[in-house]
C-alpha cells in the first residue's frame, strides 16, 4: 500500500496571539500558492478546546486544501535548550538517554516534553544542543485538526528554517528573529543549530543594551574562528511582530561595536524552507515528531534487503516461519506477564524507595559543608523582589543545580553576578532557559569548601567581563 503522493506543502505557523497558514506549491519548484492569517484574544494553546478548532477551520477552509497533512511550526520562545554529551550509541538508544538526561535540565518532568537533537543526523555523538518543547504546546493542536480532517504531520519551530537555506554546510550565520512578543538569538554552521537564546521584549534602550550584552557573551562561547561570521547578525521580523520594537532594536543595535545586523524582508522563507523539508522526507530540519511507520511498512522494510530474492523463492516457508514465530511470541509474552503479575506489587515499592533515595540523596551526610552551600546559595536570592528560587539540587555534597522563575531577565542576570561573586562558587553554568511571564531559569555549580571557608572568590570562566574582553568582546555596559 503507498502513500498517497500530494503536490501541495501546508505549514501552520503559531507564535503569541497569531497563528498563520502557508500553502505551497512542491512538485517541481516550491513556490507559495495561498496564505490566511488570524489574531486570537489570546495564546492558541490557552484557548478551550472548541474554540480552537473553529478558529483552525476558520483558518484552514479558505485556502482550500487537498493535501490533510499539516507542518505545525511553533515561535522558537516555545523551546528550552541545553547540551549534553551524548556517547557513541545506536539511534534506537539515544531517545532513551535524552529522557533521563533531560531530568536536570528541565524545569518539569521529561515525559511532559518532546524531546530531539538540534540536528537531524543519522547519529548524534559528542557536545549537542537538545532542545524541549511542552506536550501541551503541541497536543492540542493534534486534537483540533483531527476533528477537522487534518493529520498532523510534522512538528517544528521557526529557527528549523534556516538550517535548510544554506549553500555549504561550512557556512556560519547567526540570526535575530523578532515575534510578537520575543527575540530569539540563534547561530548555526555545519549544518546544525549551535545556539539558542531567547529573550522578552525590551521596552528600553537599557534593557536593549543588557540584551546585546547576552548576545555578545553567547558568542564569545564559541571557537575563536568562527566569532567573526556570527557577528555579523541577520535581522527577521516574523509575521506577527510590531513596527514599533523593530525601530527601538534597530537604532540601539547600530551603537553595539563589533555587532552587525542587517534587516531582511522575507522572514517567509524560513516557512518555506521547512515545508521543503518536509515536502521531502516528511520531517522538518529540526523535528519533535518524527513520522512513525505502521506496522505493515515495518514488515516490507524487513523483507526489502538483499536477501529478498531468497524469500521470494521459499515464500510459503516463510509465512509457515511467521506465523510460528508470533505464535511463540504470544506465548512468551503470556508467561512474561504471569511472572510480572506476581513481583508487580514488590516493583512498585522498591520504585518509590528509589525515588525516595534520590530525593533525600543530599541530605544522608550531616557535613557542615553541605549546609553552608545551602546557605549561600539562598543568600544570593533577595528575600523579596522579580525573582524565586523553586528548586535546589546538592549531588554529592558539591554539584549544586537551583532554578525557579523571574519577572526579567534583570533579575537573572543580578542573581548571577551575586553567584560569581559568592566565595566557594566554582564551575559557574546557565542552563536551561525559557521564555514566557514569568520566565525560567537554571543554574549549576561545584562548591569549593576550601575557598568557601578561606572567603576566596574564584571567578567562574567564560562569565566575566575580564575574559570576555580576551575573546575580543567588549562590555556593553
Amino acid at each position: 500500500m503507498k502513500r498517497k503522493i500530494t503536490n501541495q506543502q501546508i505549514v501552520l505557523f503559531s507564535s503569541g496571539k497569531t497563528i498563520s497558514v502557508w500553502q505551497y506549491q512542491t512538485s517541481k519548484e516550491i513556490r507559495l500558492l495561498k496564505n490566511n492569517s488570524i489574531d486570537l484574544e489570546e495564546g492558541a494553546c490557552e484557548l478551550p478546546g472548541q474554540s480552537l478548532i473553529e478558529n483552525l477551520e476558520k483558518l484552514l477552509k479558505p485556502i482550500g486544501a487537498t493535501n490533510k497533512d499539516v507542518s505545525l511550526v511553533l515561535g522558537s520562545e516555545n523551546v528550552f535548550s541545553f547540551r549534553l554529551e551524548i556517547p557513541d550509541m545506536d539511534k534506537e538508544d539515544v531517545a532513551s538517554f535524552l529522557e533521563l538526561e533531560a531530568e536536570q535540565h528541565l524545569p518539569y518532568s521529561p515525559t511532559d516534553f518532546y524531546i530531539t537533537p538540534a540536528t537531524q543526523d543519522k547519529k548524534n555523538i559528542g557536545d549537542t544542543l537538545i532542545l524541549a518543547i511542552q506536550k501541551s504546546k503541541i497536543n492540542p493542536f493534534t486534537t483540533a485538526l483531527k476533528s477537522i480532517g487534518f493529520n498532523l504531520l510534522s512538528v517544528s519551530i521557526n529557527i528549523a528554517g534556516s538550517l535548510g537555506l544554506e549553500s555549504q554546510d561550512s557556512n556560519y550565520e547567526s540570526l535575530l528573529l523578532q515575534s510578537g512578543d520575543h527575540y530569539t538569538f540563534a547561530m548555526h554552521g555545519g549544518g546544525k543549530l549551535l545556539g539558542l537564546r531567547q529573550f522578552p521584549h525590551p521596552n528600553s534602550p537599557a534593557e536593549i543594551q543588557s540584551m546585546i550584552r547576552d548576545i555578545r557573551i553567547t558568542i564569545a562561547q564559541t571557537p575563536a574562528d568562527i566569532q567573526g561570521a556570527l557577528r555579523k547578525i541577520q535581522f527577521l521580523a516574523l509575521p506577527n511582530a510590531t513596527l514599533e520594537q523593530e525601530k527601538l532594536l534597530l537604532g540601539e543595535f547600530g551603537q553595539a561595536t563589533g555587532l552587525s545586523l542587517s534587516k531582511s524582508h522575507h522572514s517567509e522563507r524560513l516557512f518555506l524552507s521547512i515545508a521543503d523539508a518536509v515536502s521531502k522526507k516528511n520531517q522538518a530540519q529540526i523535528e519533535f515528531l518524527p513520522p512513525k511507520p505502521n506496522k505493515f511498512e515495518k514488515i516490507v522494510q524487513r523483507f526489502n534487503s538483499r536477501r529478498t530474492f531468497w524469500i521470494g523463492a521459499g515464500a510459503t516457508a516463510a509465512i509457515v516461519l511467521i506465523g510460528l514465530s508470533f505464535y511463540l511470541q504470544s506465548q512468551q509474552l503470556n508467561s512474561l506477564q504471569s511472572k510480572w503479575e506476581k513481583i508487580e506489587s514488590k516493583v512498585g515499592e522498591l520504585e518509590k524507595i528509589q525515588g525516595q533515595i534520590r530525593e533525600f540523596r543530599p541530605w544522608f551526610k550531616s557535613d557542615i559543608p553541605t549546609l553552608q552551600a545551602l546557605k549561600a546559595t539562598f543568600e544570593t536570592f533577595p528575600e523579596t523582589g522579580n525573582i524565586w528560587l523553586k528548586q535546589v539540587t546538592i549531588k554529592n555534597g558539591t554539584a549544586i543545580r537551583c532554578g525557579g522563575s523571574a519577572v526579567d531577565l534583570n533579575a537573572v542576570l543580578a542573581v548571577r553576578e551575586e553567584l560569581m561573586k559568592t566565595p566557594g562558587v566554582v564551575d559557574l553554568r546557565e542552563l536551561a532557559s525559557g521564555g514566557g511571564s514569568p520566565m525560567t531559569f537554571s543554574f549549576q555549580f561545584n562548591w569549593n569548601p576550601q575557598a568557601a571557608a578561606a572567603g576566596t572568590v574564584i571567578t567562574p570562566s567564560l562569565t566575566t567581563s575580564e575574559e570576555i574582553q580576551n575573546q575580543g568582546i567588549d562590555d556593553a555596559n
